[in-house]
């Protein structure tokens, strides 16, 4: 492998082409830098976001996302008790317990939610913040 960048042009052509073959309906927004530059590539996608009771932390970014990219993104909310309950099957379901549970729940709450409204395909965006840091 090369110790070349991959310049910023090149990696928005790879990553329309990779959307253009997936044909995602849906995208999981955390308002991080991997969903949000998704949502900048296809602002006409659903989009839901998972907050779990009142921690709205990336909130702010999310509503940076909807008003300059136009995005309408839906909300679900997901109290503590709905959460602890999920944990089983969310462990079930990876056949693991990873200690990146709390987002792991969020993508499931997520997929649920798209899934319940007829959405197949969705993208998300884990891994960017490990892969660009």
């Amino acid at each position: 492998m090369s110790n070349e960048y991959i310049s910023r042009k090149r990696l928005v052509s790879l990553l329309r082409e990779i959307l253009d073959e997936l044909e995602p309906q849906g995208i999981l927004l955390s308002g991080g830098i991997d969903s949000g530059l998704l949502a900048c590539l296809m602002p006409q996608l659903k989009a839901i976001t998972v907050m779990f009771e009142d921690r709205a932390q990336d909130k702010p970014y999310i509503d940076i996302l909807e008003r300059h990219l136009g995005l309408r993104v839906e909300t679900v909310k997901v109290s503590m008790e709905e959460a602890l309950s999920a944990i089983p099957t969310v462990i079930r379901i990876l056949r693991s317990f990873d200690p990146a549970l709390p987002n792991d729940l969020a993508v499931y709450f997520g997929l649920k939610a798209l899934a319940e409204r007829g959405t197949k395909r969705v993208a998300t965006g884990d891994g960017g913040d490990e892969l660009f840091g």
